[in-house]
């Protein structure tokens, strides 16, 4: 019975690391801006997603129709994003 125990306990271990590592991957979203709110920190792409910036993030010199590749996480139902390039 301990062997049982044993590896369902490591299963289970296995299975949580796997779901948890696979909600944190970072993703990346390819599209042009449909509008940049430096205010709340924010780029809507032209799909209609919304991207979530650092405070720090300086979103001025984004301009509507400029395509961007958006490296981003989903946390808590938001996409934050981690960095953007100019396409």
């Amino acid at each position: 019975m301990g062997r049982y125990l044993k590896r369902l306990l490591i299963t289970f271990l296995v299975a949580a690391t796997l779901l948890v590592g696979g909600c944190t991957a970072d993703e990346d979203a390819i599209g042009a801006i449909e509008s940049a709110d430096d205010a709340a920190h924010t780029i809507t792409l032209d799909d209609g997603r919304v991207y979530v910036f650092d405070e720090s993030t300086d979103l001025s010199t984004m301009k509507a129709g400029e395509m961007v590749q958006i490296t981003y996480t989903v946390m808590d139902g938001k996409n934050v994003a981690t960095a953007i390039v100019v396409k």
